[in-house]
């Protein structure tokens, strides 16, 4: 399934990059889109493992940056 997550916090180049290597440890095909702020991504989970896994990529990824108000998902939906 492909999913897409929206992340209002990206607003370079440089945030997809680095969620797009965050998420590799979990999905596959992860394009991004700064203009929309969203990424998508192919998985096999259902919908609210693939939430869960994300919410928990993206602490990661703040927590590796040192920020409490970094990268957060508003909403992840299935789209194929």
């Amino acid at each position: 399934m492909i999913y897409k997550a929206t992340i209002p916090q990206i607003h370079c180049s440089g945030c997809v990059n680095s969620i797009k290597l965050t998420l590799e440890d979990k999905f596959t095909n992860i394009q991004g889109d700064q203009d929309n702020k969203t990424i998508t991504f192919e998985s096999s989970e259902n919908l609210e493992d693939v939430k869960r896994d994300v919410k928990e990529l993206l602490d990661q990824l703040n927590k590796e940056m040192n920020s409490d108000h970094g990268y957060l998902f508003t909403n992840i939906e299935e789209v194929f």
